[in-house]
């Protein structure tokens, strides 16, 4: 299990560096390929660090954006994810890259949009991709919860989708709605992915996902125990 640890005094301190560190890893990529991607978190934590990115200095018409997971309401819901993202990063300069959305209207359920969301996503650049993650208190990374019954494909490295319908067994974490979430085989895929965490109490879920256990029952391991995609976590009380 191998990853870089980075801690800051506050999450603003974290906030800034992991814009820099986005923003700085993004050019590289631009430097070296004719078009690069951003995997954009949803959660809390998210909004100042696209605050910050919106404005950066690259060639975003040369970028994708997609997001890691998704609920399933549309776009105007104040839950969505897209409309987060939407909001916070695809606005002054980052307005210009394309942006894959996980929603489709017209289909009352994700199961119903599977097929034709892992075709959107094929056109994500994903091995000059970029990858923002959060990570909650029972270890779960996008929507891949704890011993939901889609892990069984979303975690199978062989799993031929990009995404899956995800339904948690708990709404007292993941909340009333179900998910799309990418699946391992796409996140393995990225050149890295950043990590973030925040709070005592996560950073105690972090230290049991390190130890022994099953990926099912804090799916975040399979993150931390593939080795074919560098890894760096951030830590802010």
């Amino acid at each position: 299990m191998a990853y870089q640890w980075h801690e800051f005094r506050s999450r603003e301190e974290m906030y800034a560096a992991l814009a820099a560190e986005v923003e700085a890893g993004l050019g590289r990529l631009l430097a070296q390929v004719p078009a690069a991607g951003l995997v954009a978190t949803g959660g809390t934590t998210a909004p100042p660090i696209f605050e910050r990115l919106s404005g950066a200095a690259l060639d975003w018409h040369r970028l994708t954006v997609t997001l890691s997971d998704e609920r399933w309401v549309a776009p105007v819901h104040e839950a969505s994810n897209e409309k987060m993202v939407r909001e916070k990063l695809l606005s002054g300069a980052a307005g210009a890259a394309r942006f894959i959305p996980l929603y489709e209207a017209g289909n009352d359920t994700p199961e119903a949009a599977e097929h034709a969301c892992h075709q959107r996503l094929c056109a994500m650049p994903w091995e000059s991709a970029l990858c923002m993650l959060g990570m909650g208190r029972d270890g779960h990374v996008a929507s891949l919860f704890p011993l939901a019954a889609a892990l069984n494909d979303a975690l199978d490295p062989r799993f031929d989708r990009l995404c899956k319908a995800v339904r948690p067994l708990s709404a007292e974490i993941a909340g009333p709605h179900p998910r799309m979430s990418l699946t391992f085989a796409a996140l393995a895929r990225v050149r890295h992915i950043h990590l973030l965490i925040t709070g005592d109490d996560k950073r105690a879920a972090f230290n049991r996902a390190c130890g022994a256990g099953a990926e099912n029952e804090m799916p975040v391991r399979a993150i931390l125990r593939q080795s074919g995609t560098p890894v760096s976590v951030y830590w802010a009380p």
